[in-house]
């Protein structure tokens, strides 16, 4: 999965912590994460305008196998906003 995160230093945080000793192990679904980075481009000042306004993009995953559990989920994926899993 790619994930791109809307602010630099969010994106930065999470890379740390799966590149951490406590991150190594996560695993989802039975499947080692890994992580890498590379830098997008930096927001507009109307998406960064938005952002400030309360939007929040929104990540879908999709299993081809057995999808794990929402608890499983939640604790790979640490603080989420909200979480809706349908399946």
């Amino acid at each position: 999965a790619f994930i791109n995160f809307f602010l630099e230093d969010v994106a930065v945080a999470v890379l740390e912590h799966l590149s951490s000793d406590e991150g190594r192990g996560l695993l989802l679904n039975g499947k080692r994460l890994t992580a890498n980075y590379a830098k997008a481009r930096a927001p507009t000042g109307e998406q960064l305008e938005q952002y400030e306004g309360g939007a929040r993009r929104k990540l879908r995953l999709r299993f081809r196998a057995a999808a794990p559990s929402e608890s499983e989920v939640k604790a790979a994926l640490g603080k989420a906003e909200a979480l809706v899993c349908v399946g």
